[in-house]
Formats: structure tokens, C-alpha cells, sequence
């Protein structure tokens, strides 16, 4: 997993990590942040393929500007993804996190 941040008008890679534990104390109030998560599932019999899920985090405290020019840095960020994102996830909210992993759980 990797995500980036929008530092001004720039995308940059702030961290990386194995797994949503890694994600959870980077998602401050005052901030948008883009969470790219690769899942490969399949089994041997069928073979294997690999998706991945782009979350957009933008905080309860961030600028009404910053929040307008977070959609056009996601779409930077999906560009990144060559098949795009099999599932976006947009939230401000811990929680909204934490239940997506119950759902969805990643390897740790």
C-alpha cells in the first residue's frame, strides 16, 4: 500500500505500508490523502489477479479550496493505476476506515 498527499499543488509518496494499521495515523483532520491498496486474489487452480482500491481521504477541517482541487489530484492519482480502481473509497472519517477493514481484510 502507498499513499500520497497533495503538498501545495504537487502529489508526493508519503509513506508505504503492509497494511490499514499503517494508514490510520496519517488521516489528520486538516488533510487530504490518496491511499492506493493493491489486493491479489485467486487461487492456484485459476490463477491469480491482482486489483486495487483507491482511497481519498479528505479531513473535516480541510479548505473548501484545497477540498475542490483534491478531486483533480485523484485524478492524477488514478492515472497511476494502469486498469484503474476496481472500488474508490471516499471518506473523513476513522471509522469509515476501520469498517472497510472489516470488509475488506488486508493481509497483515
Amino acid at each position: 500500500m502507498a499513499y500520497t498527499r497533495t503538498n501545495g499543488c504537487s502529489l508526493d509518496v508519503s509513506h508505504t505500508g503492509k497494511d490499514m494499521d499503517s494508514l490510520i495515523p496519517h488521516m489528520k483532520d486538516d488533510a487530504v490523502h490518496f491511499a492506493i491498496i493493491k489486493i491479489t486474489a485467486g487461487n492456484s487452480t485459476y490463477g491469480t489477479v491482482e486489483k486495487f482500491i483507491l482511497v481519498t481521504w479528505v479531513g473535516k477541517r480541510v479548505a473548501p479550496t484545497k477540498r475542490s482541487k483534491a478531486s483533480r489530484h485523484k485524478k492524477a492519482v488514478v492515472s497511476i493505476i494502469k486498469e484503474g480502481a476496481a472500488l474508490e473509497v471516499h471518506t473523513s472519517s476513522v471509522e469509515d476506515v476501520i469498517i472497510f477493514e472489516f470488509f475488506f481484510p488486508l493481509p497483515h
